[in-house]
């Protein structure tokens, strides 16, 4: 069945990546309450949410939608330069 394939290579794809399953992704996802832990919004399904993690260890932190896990990226995970965007917002 296409479906069983399909869940069984997404769960690959998290098992090689991160290190986790389909179900601990589902687990994490109930745990935030279907939501980002940035913005907020609210996942319309598990596929809608990316596993965002620390590049450098590879540590999970949380599940973000993919604004937010994009917006991370571009940031290069920087904390000195988001705080300098946060200020740019604030002033402007």
């Amino acid at each position: 069945m296409k479906t069983n394939r399909t869940r069984y290579f997404r769960n690959y794809h998290l098992n090689t990546k991160y290190g986790i399953s389909i179900e601990q992704k589902e687990q994490m996802m109930i745990k935030q309450n279907n939501n980002c832990s940035i913005c907020k919004n609210k996942f319309k399904n598990s596929k809608d949410c990316n596993v965002d993690h620390n590049h450098k260890t590879g540590e999970i932190r949380g599940l973000l939608c993919y604004r937010c896990n994009t917006g991370i990226g571009y940031f290069k995970e920087n904390v000195i330069i988001l705080q300098e965007a946060i200020k740019y917002l604030t002033k402007c």
